[in-house]
């Protein structure tokens, strides 16, 4: 149980630390500016509420004038916790008003799966003290690595995990062993790139490539299924771990080659900050 204790809370630098909270929080701005149009029309969306997940809580329809103050709070709590401002208060409140937003978004019709590990991060990053370098007031901050920084880089990497973990379970749980063997990932592309052009909707224009060769969807469905119900085991080895980020960033490439399918946060690489020594992007950093 103590070398179990030790290995958790094994110190990191601060400033790995900081700069994932500064990169993650700065996707977050990006993707909500992209995004924009989107999540301000919800305020005046008339197709029918049907909450999920924390939606429950709230009692219908937000009125369009609380909605919009909300993105105001959700993009003046983000930029102060980007800079880390009084973060152990404005992170709590960006984390909250970002699962608002992005649950909301969510209650009509369109489930955003892909907001789920992306929010996690959120809650984690601003649940621990990572404003305690690159932020306003302290600027860099302290070289030391401390058992304070490290733990939550590697809740955010367990999170990380856990997720590929679920969605492997999934795969077995619809379609056991037979994902492997019945080419159930090449149908799956071809159904979701016919449906696509049926729908008029852009579909991926490298799928000819890929069913050129039909002997090769057999490994890959092998290499997903241990890309993910394997994840959980490369969290207790840091070089196993950085390795594993690399294939899932590259597993995204693929999804979004051949079914046209992007998932922003990991196919960008921030899913991944806390596998690796990002600090070493300050080049001013030893």
């Amino acid at each position: 149980m103590k070398r179990l204790a030790d290995w958790w809370f094994e110190p990191a630098p601060a400033r790995r630390l900081g700069m994932i909270r500064l990169l993650t929080v700065l996707f977050v701005g990006v993707y909500l500016a992209v995004q924009g149009p989107e999540f301000v029309g919800l305020g005046t969306k008339e197709s029918t509420f049907r909450p999920v997940g924390p939606g429950h809580l709230l009692p219908g329809k937000i009125p369009a004038a609380l909605w919009y103050a909300v993105l105001a709070s959700l993009a003046a709590s983000g930029t102060a916790f980007a800079v880390g401002w009084r973060g152990r208060v404005t992170g709590p409140i960006f984390a909250a008003l970002l699962l608002l937003v992005t649950t909301y978004r969510s209650c009509f019709g369109m489930i955003f799966h892909a907001d789920n590990l992306l929010m996690f991060h959120v809650i984690v990053l601003a649940c621990c003290r990572s404003s305690e370098a690159y932020a306003v007031g302290v600027g860099r901050g302290p070289e030391r690595s401390d058992e304070a920084y490290g733990w939550p880089i590697k809740l955010l990497s367990a999170v990380t995990l856990a997720a590929y973990f679920v969605a492997g379970v999934a795969k077995l749980k619809v379609s056991g062993l037979g994902w492997i063997g019945n080419d159930t990932l090449m149908h799956h592309i071809a159904f979701d790139n016919l449906r696509k052009a049926e729908l008029g909707v852009t579909w991926s224009p490298f799928t000819g490539i890929a069913f050129a060769a039909p002997a090769l969807f057999v490994p890959l469905a092998v290499l997903t299924l241990v890309l993910e119900v394997g994840a959980p085991l490369v969290l207790l080895n840091r070089k196993l771990g950085q390795v594993w980020a690399v294939a899932a960033w590259a597993f995204h490439l693929g999804i979004a080659l051949v079914m046209w399918i992007t998932f922003m946060y990991p196919l960008l690489g921030f899913a991944y900050l806390s596998f690796f020594d990002v600090e070493k992007l300050d080049r001013r950093s030893g």
